[in-house]
């Protein structure tokens, strides 16, 4: 046999070893690509509040990525994850290890665990896109992949707030909008009211600090790959004309919606991405060193205004209000930390507990609107070390260049992809596909499938035309720069809002930063050893077997959830609207198709809390529809309302609503009523400034005070109790900062006629 006959038998033996991590590369890639389009275009607030499965969804494609990447490097005789070296995976390791950990004592089991989920989801994507960024035109086109994704949201927060917008405030005003909200249904209504609530909401980010944080960190990058692209020097004149265009539309969108936002934040966050690119630019001249320290000027100066207006005016609308509320909200953060200094309140538990420690004027929040402050809060002294032992480990990597001359190598050219090709743009159709189906901002309504029609045509353009342009032109640590600056949004946003909390902008923010280095040429650190091997090894493993459980038991069931609930909404809100038109048999038909909805749903996922409330409203509706099966209903809603109170015992809904289910019992007795009265008071204990539940908790103790007979040993304390509570209520009422906390005039009525029936001594302070 010759010896090119022989070379020949053998090649598909040492073939086949090369093929399997080639190919679990590529899946790998294409997942990632999923990954970054799906949670660019997701808060996840939306999806946490309305659609867990679907967050548990995405969670488990980014997991899924990571384990695709990191055993494809394994596969090859590499060790996975140590790209950038041992540091960012062992502390990102041990924060999320931390975050599960913290999960268990959190008020909120189940979104306390899902919130650690995100973050460990988003810590391995970090992980997996540093692997793939080995390759630096895989790093280029992936980080213009999220600058495109960024732009297209902008364009539709441009097209919402010039179009979509106006045209819901006019149906508002003509009565329009109320026929189109019974057409399409619950999941309509609730995305039209918080469009219309909030006018700078933005495109898929929703907020408008949200859409200027992303904004301004996809910016740089976009206007770098724009001036290479006007500036290249090649013979390629049609594909340097498309990119400088592409990149031209981009900017436009970028820098177009800022205004839109109305953000003061995202002025502060402006800055600080613009100080920061004029420092890391690739030679410190005078003119950006002045451009430094003007930039610098104006930001302390921005901030001396905002302050002298707060002690002017703290509660003037502007930059006075903005900072009052903010001190409000981070007064209350620190409090927890105060009470729960080593571990906090755990993940997710700010929003669980703030109506606890909040000011009486607050207004209500989510989130702390301070990065450092909430984490405090839920993770504590330990969990803060945490995650700025994370953000050192990965901050030290991509800020290296400044530590070490720069040696740019090649970024890869703008030729035909390869074999990357059909990795790259099935990812980026998997990505649509699951916005299509579980994005929080896509199936509200038929009508929004065109903006997903406008993503998937324009994501692609505006993809290949900032990786062109980044690829074209000298090479250059500009581009390092960029990314760098960009990724500061990040950090800037979190000192005034809750970037680092959203799914979207830490993505965003976060992916730049890791590829960053790569960017401009320079080669992923590389840490191997034995020991490092032995630790990415468990971190594979344990990422793999995450993910795979995830996808096999946990996201099925959740999504079925997902689906019932989203029915039995719907259907609820239909037949609350034909109870009160009149029209009593559909609206019968529609609450049993509810009730029978949120069933299924919590058969399926029994620890969403939200679900029991719902079921629980549900079956109240019905009850009051159907007096003959009132006391079996009556009697499962308060199951419901109880089984809300046990799996979350801070929500005060839950309890308001288990006190409204008890006092609706038929014929109920003084020992029924003043068991109601008790929830109520639970309501109170865990929203003291809330002005409905001191009401309802006082007309509960007045019901109780009239049904019990003369000399009963409770008379005496229900009379006193239901006193403090209606007096507290119109406290409550007068010191509410917002309009729809406070008490109508018929509640304010109902309380003063309490007052005078309880007798003597409630004259003095009746409201």
């Amino acid at each position: 046999m010759s010896r090119r006959t022989s070379a020949r038998n053998r090649a598909p033996s040492g073939a086949a070893p090369r093929l399997l991590p080639s190919l679990l590369r590529r899946v790998g890639l294409a997942l990632v690509v999923a990954s970054l389009v799906g949670r660019t275009f997701t808060t996840g607030a939306g999806l946490e509040l309305h659609a867990p499965g679907a967050q548990l969804l995405f969670d488990a494609l980014t997991l899924s990525a990571v384990a695709a990447v990191g055993l494809a490097r394994f596969l090859a005789g590499g060790v996975p994850f140590l790209a950038a070296g041992l540091a960012p995976l062992l502390a990102s390791c041990l924060a999320a290890g931390l975050g599960f950990a913290l999960a268990a004592r959190a008020p909120n089991a189940d979104l306390a665990w899902r919130t650690a989920l995100g973050w460990t989801a988003s810590l391995g994507l970090l992980l997996a896109l540093r692997d793939l960024a080995s390759d630096g035109a895989t790093a280029r086109r992936l980080a213009a992949l999220v600058v495109a994704c960024v732009a297209c949201g902008a364009a539709l927060a441009l097209y919402e707030a010039r179009v979509e917008l106006p045209a819901l405030e006019a149906a508002l005003a003509s009565g329009a909008l109320d026929t189109e909200l019974a057409v399409h249904g619950r999941g309509f209504a609730i995305a039209a009211r918080e469009r219309l609530s909030s006018p700078a909401a933005a495109g898929p980010y929703l907020l408008p600090a949200l859409l200027a944080a992303v904004a301004l960190a996809a910016a740089p990058l976009c206007a770098l790959a724009l001036r290479r692209a006007l500036r290249a020097n090649t013979a390629a004149v049609g594909l340097r004309c498309l990119s400088a265009l592409g990149c031209a539309v981009a900017l436009l969108a970028l820098v177009g919606a800022l205004p839109s936002t109305h953000s003061k934040g995202a002025a502060v966050t402006a800055l600080g991405v613009l100080a920061l690119l004029a420092l890391t630019a690739p030679s410190l001249v005078p003119w950006r060193r002045r451009l430094a320290a003007a930039l610098l000027a104006g930001g302390a100066l921005v901030g001396l205004t905002g302050l002298v207006a707060w002690q002017i005016a703290p509660e003037r609308a502007g930059v006075g209000l903005s900072l009052q509320v903010r001190l409000e909200y981070w007064r209350a953060g620190l409090g927890m930390a105060l009470d729960h200094p080593l571990l906090g309140v755990g993940p997710a538990g700010f929003r669980e507990l703030y109506s606890v420690y909040k000011p009486a004027r607050a207004e209500e929040t989510l989130h702390a609107h301070n990065a450092l402050v909430e984490v405090l809060a839920e993770g504590g002294l330990l969990g803060l070390t945490a995650v700025l032992g994370v953000v050192w480990a990965w901050g030290r990597a991509a800020l290296r260049p400044l530590l070490r001359p720069l040696r740019p190598g090649p970024l890869g050219s703008p030729a035909p992809l390869g074999g990357d090709a059909w990795a790259l743009l099935s990812g980026h159709f998997l990505g649509l596909l699951l916005l299509a189906g579980h994005g929080d901002r896509y199936n509200a309504a038929p009508e929004t499938r065109g903006q997903l029609v406008f993503v998937a045509c324009a994501l692609p353009a505006a993809w290949a035309a900032v990786s062109a342009g980044l690829a074209l032109g000298r090479r250059g640590s500009n581009a390092w720069a960029a990314a760098v600056a960009g990724a500061s949004a990040l950090a800037w946003d979190g000192l005034l809002d809750f970037g680092l909390h959203q799914s979207g902008v830490l993505t965003v923010c976060c992916s730049l930063g890791v590829l960053a280095p790569t960017l401009c040429g320079q080669p992923p650190a590389r840490a191997a050893g034995p020991a490092a091997r032995r630790f990415a090894l468990a971190a594979l493993a344990a990422v793999s077997l995450l993910g795979l459980g995830l996808t096999l038991r946990v996201v099925p069931p959740a999504l079925r959830a997902d689906a019932a609930r989203d029915a039995a909404r719907d259907a609820h809100g239909l037949g609350v609207d034909l109870l009160r038109r009149g029209r009593r048999d559909e609206a019968i038909a529609a609450l049993r198709e509810a009730t029978a909805g949120y069933r299924r749903a919590l058969e399926l996922a029994p620890g969403e809390v939200r679900t029991w409330l719902e079921l629980a409203t549900a079956l109240d509706a019905l009850a009051r529809a159907v007096p003959a099966e009132a006391k079996s209903l009556r009697e499962e809603g308060v199951a419901a309302a109880r089984r809300a109170t046990r799996l979350d015992p801070w929500a005060a809904d839950a309890w308001n609503e288990l006190g409204r289910q008890l006092a609706a019992r038929p014929e109920p007795d003084p020992a029924a009523l003043a068991e109601a009265a008790r929830a109520f008071d639970e309501a109170t204990v865990r929203y003291p400034s809330h002005p409905g539940y001191r009401l309802e908790a006082g007309l509960a103790w007045r019901r109780t005070f009239a049904r019990l007979p003369r000399g009963h040993p409770l008379r005496a304390e229900a009379r006193r109790r239901a006193r403090e509570q209606l007096l507290a209520a119109r406290d409550a009422s007068e010191t509410a900062r917002l309009v729809r906390l406070r008490l109508t005039p018929e509640q304010l009525r109902a309380a003063k006629e309490a007052l005078r029936a309880l007798g003597k001594g409630a004259g003095a302070r009746d409201p």
